[in-house]
């Protein structure tokens, strides 16, 4: 048995952060895989990473392969509505390298519902030897979701073994679109997978960090806002997007890294005490589960602020082991931070890290052996 992995993202070498939670998933596994991916500038057609083998499939001439990673294919297609037309070539011709590195027994994974699970689950309409689990996050759903195609839901379902879920509001948005419950035994629910680094910080509540995509949908100009008022504090920004160069000039007092990695992430969250995730609503898309959140609570150190997300409350618990609070109440996120009890934080910290990594050290894609 082998697992062949279809997905619009992945890291475009061992340095590289995009799709990076693709490769956290896969990488702790005996399993010999196979990752179907696009191919962009600077990256290799074919190559191997231990047991996982990379076919990064090109499908335009290199200078206008735009339509994946940069910002994010909505981004993408939103600067460039003409971006839609290269999705053909790169479905037609990912889908039938999918189906040729398929044999009797073999697991299918396919990363978002819409479109690359619908793929997967027309392969196990064709194939039907085959195991096929999909990876729900938030944009597939939402596409779904948004635009009412139960029909491709359905379809999805039924040619579908194994659904996984990262929340559990996106469980009740499928069950509406399929029009029934879903099996109990067809549902994983856990996050993505961080690497379950344990780590110790100082554990300085004033200093501030944000790590993420500068991008609308994260709402980091209302935390900026909120948070200028405060004294005495240290915020970094760390991430890059197309928003961090007119953030970056109208809030001078927060410094700003750009993408962080490896070592230099390492550090940042050890030195760090509060982290916080501002993220908004955006289109009728919201977080599905950020793994920032994963990570300040192997930090052991990071208090976690987050904008309510619906969902994810099978880990965090608001005034449990985070804080939730409303980036459009004025105030609210300002008077959490002045009013942290050191003594609730640290038993928030044990209860947030205790949690995060009973999840992590249950992980096991391996899930029909």
């Amino acid at each position: 048995m082998k697992q062949v992995i279809l997905t619009t993202s992945f890291p475009k070498n061992i340095n590289d952060y995009s799709g990076l939670f693709v490769y956290n998933y896969l990488k702790n596994s005996n399993i010999e895989s196979i990752v179907i991916a696009p191919h962009t500038k600077n990256s290799l057609e074919y190559e191997e990473w231990g047991n996982i083998k990379i076919i990064r499939i090109k499908y335009a001439p290199v200078e206008f392969e735009n339509l994946f990673y940069l910002k994010g294919v909505p981004d993408n297609l939103n600067s460039n509505p003409f971006l839609s037309l290269l999705a053909i070539p790169w479905l037609l011709k990912s889908s039938i390298t999918v189906y040729q590195n398929l044999n009797k027994g073999d697991l299918l994974i396919t990363n978002w519902a819409f479109p690359t699970g619908i793929i997967g689950a027309f392969i196990k309409f064709i194939k039907k030897d085959i195991e096929h689990l999909n990876i729900i996050h938030s944009a597939g759903i939402t596409i779904l979701k948004n635009k009412k195609l139960r029909f491709f839901t359905k379809f999805l379902n039924k040619y579908t073994d194994k659904l996984h879920f990262v929340n559990t509001e996106h469980i009740l948005w499928f069950e509406n679109l399929i029009n029934k419950k879903l099996n109990k035994e067809k549902i994983i629910l856990k996050p993505m997978p961080v690497e379950a680094k344990k780590s110790y910080g100082e554990n300085n509540k004033k200093n501030i960090l944000y790590l993420g995509r500068i991008v609308k949908i994260k709402g980091l100009n209302l935390m900026l806002d909120e948070l200028s008022s405060l004294r005495n504090i240290n915020i970094t920004v760390a991430g890059d997007g197309d928003l961090k160069s007119e953030l970056e000039k109208k809030y001078i007092y927060a410094k700003f890294t750009g993408s962080v990695f490896g070592k230099k992430k390492e550090v940042l969250l050890n030195n760090s005490g509060i982290v916080i995730v501002p993220s908004v609503s955006q289109k009728g898309q919201i977080e599905g589960f950020p793994t920032v959140l994963l990570e300040g609570a192997l930090s052991r150190n990071l208090l976690i602020i987050s904008r309510e997300i619906k969902g994810i409350d099978y880990i965090f618990k608001n005034n449990i082991n985070c804080y939730y609070y409303n980036p459009y109440k004025k105030g609210e996120l300002k008077s959490i931070i002045e009013n942290i009890n050191e003594k609730k934080m640290e038993a928030m910290l044990e209860l947030s890290y205790n949690a995060t990594l009973k999840i992590l050290e249950s992980y096991n894609i391996e899930c029909f052996k």
